[in-house]
């Protein structure tokens, strides 16, 4: 017998939360965000950035200035196509404190549920 959902309402048009934990992502971070982005889904993006020495902090934290500022879209590092803002939450880690705690940070930032 097939399980029947309680809610089946409750995908149409669901939102998906992407937490990506980052350290150390300069040469790779426009690309990994734009991969994310493309996706046909509607979705958050939770970038936390565990204390990066390579300058990917910086680059995150100029974008959420951007953001902040009301910019759309914030210029690619690596010299391709504009990263767009609108779905991007950014949170920093200071000191370091590893893979495991940024993700356990982004998942506490979530803004919808968890399955």
């Amino acid at each position: 017998m097939a399980h029947q959902r309680r809610n089946p309402s409750a995908l149409h048009d669901p939102k998906v939360s992407i937490v990506i934990a980052v350290y150390n992502e300069k040469s790779t971070i426009d690309e990994i965000l734009r991969r994310v982005l493309d996706t046909e889904v509607r979705k958050e993006v939770i970038i936390v950035d565990d204390c990066s020495t390579d300058g990917t902090r910086q680059i995150l934290e100029n974008m959420a200035a951007r953001q902040a500022n009301g910019d759309e879209f914030a210029p690619a590092q690596d010299g391709s196509d504009k990263i767009e803002l609108r779905s991007l939450r950014f949170f920093f880690q200071a000191p370091n404190q590893g893979k495991g705690a940024a993700l356990r940070r982004g998942l506490r930032k979530q803004l919808g549920r968890s399955c």
